[in-house]
């Protein structure tokens, strides 16, 4: 579990802001986004995620609401990044039995990953298509355990420490862009971070990008260049969790409210990516 902060190396005291948008067409989601940065870099940040709504590759959208919280200083929490690494794989197909075997070797039964790759493959909402947030999923039974099945769990408050980002950055610098990556791998760190959750499957919902990853604390961010064929508007994200371990009430909360800043200490963490 995170740790609760002091005074530190992102400076005791500081406020924080969380800003977090998300965009809509037609009522239907088109893209979201969020930050855990010091107050005042709030209305920087901000504009920086209202242009990339209105950028989307799915088209502008017709309405996009921002949301900005101050967090206070004391209740900010760290946690490591996990390491990533990617898997090269031919084809989606290919990319979907590695990341079988790999959620095997962590301790989830055939039945979960079953239904679990069955719901992101065909549209996890039980009223048809994506879900806002993540399905919980029992690790050994498969039996989906989020009190709301339409949204989701959708993890929050969250983001890489500014010495963290700076350091990113660094190590991937000239690899293109990599912001799907560092979002999804910040996203995943959060999500490690607790300890009845055994492993994140994900893959995007939007038909342009095809890659996904499969985390967890042991052995960290194993990423794979193809889970679905291309054109495909179904995904999201897996949380497969020890049903005896994970408390439904205080970790919902901590995944979607609790404010975490995830630290890089050892920029080869991402050697392998």
């Amino acid at each position: 579990m995170p740790t609760d902060t002091g005074q530190d190396s992102t400076g005791g005291g500081m406020s924080w802001v969380s800003v977090r948008m998300r965009a809509t067409r037609n009522g239907q989601h088109v893209s979201g986004a969020e930050r855990l940065v010091p107050a005042v870099y709030a209305v920087t940040v901000s504009n920086v995620l209202v242009e990339r709504a209105r950028r989307h590759a799915s088209g502008e959208p017709d309405r996009i609401v921002l949301t900005v919280d101050r967090v206070p200083h004391e209740a900010v929490r760290f946690a490591p990044i996990l390491a990533a690494r990617t898997v090269c794989v031919e084809s989606a197909t290919e990319g979907r039995r590695a990341a079988m075997e790999r959620l095997r070797s962590l301790g989830v039964s055939e039945k979960a990953i079953s239904s679990a790759m069955d719901a992101l493959t065909h549209g996890a909402n039980p009223f048809g298509g994506n879900m806002r947030g993540a399905m919980l999923i029992d690790r050994a039974m498969g039996e989906r355990l989020e009190r709301d099945h339409k949204r989701g769990v959708r993890v929050s408050f969250v983001d890489l420490t500014p010495e963290g980002r700076a350091r990113f950055d660094v190590c991937v610098r000239g690899r293109g862009d990599v912001s799907r990556f560092r979002d999804a791998l910040v996203l995943a760190s959060k999500v490690a971070s607790l300890p009845g959750v055994v492993a994140d499957l994900c893959w995007s919902d939007d038909p342009a990008y095809v890659a996904g990853y499969v985390a967890a604390r042991d052995g960290g961010y194993v990423r794979y260049p193809r889970l679905k064929e291309r054109g495909i508007p179904f995904g999201g994200r897996a949380y497969f969790v020890d049903a005896e371990a994970f408390d439904l009430e205080k970790d919902i909360e901590y995944l979607q409210s609790a404010p975490v800043l995830i630290e890089v200490n050892d920029p080869s963490v991402f050697n392998e990516f």
